[in-house]
């Protein structure tokens, strides 16, 4: 069951890892 703040807690996650793929390139590991 998704709640509003579990959104919140995965909403962040969720952006952090499409951004990771937009910047595959950019590796800061």
């Amino acid at each position: 069951m998704i709640t509003a703040l579990s959104l919140i807690l995965i909403a962040p996650l969720v952006l952090l890892i499409a951004d990771a793929r937009r910047h595959s390139r950019r590796k800061r590991l």
